[in-house]
């Protein structure tokens, strides 16, 4: 669940990621600079703001594999496949 997560944070995340998709989720040193969350931290959160976005199913899609790929590399639970 998203804490203190304000509706424009909630969008900065969506629009960050939807940006840096197709080049793998953006490098962790710009996510901590952007967000000031670690990389796990961040894609846990990217995950959760998908459920409710009115992103287009492609586009929720990609962001999620890109989410679990890089959760996965940081060895996160989080990463696991969705059902």
């Amino acid at each position: 669940m998203i804490h203190n997560c304000g509706v424009e944070h909630m969008d900065g995340l969506l629009a960050f990621a939807q940006r840096w998709s197709r080049f793998g989720g953006g490098d962790a040193e710009d996510i901590m600079v952007e967000f000031g969350l670690t990389e796990e931290a961040y894609f846990s959160r990217v995950l959760e703001v998908l459920k409710s976005s009115d992103l287009d199913a492609v586009t929720r899609e990609t962001i999620e594999h890109v989410a679990r790929r890089r959760l996965l590399a940081c060895g996160s639970a989080d990463g696991r496949t969705a059902s």
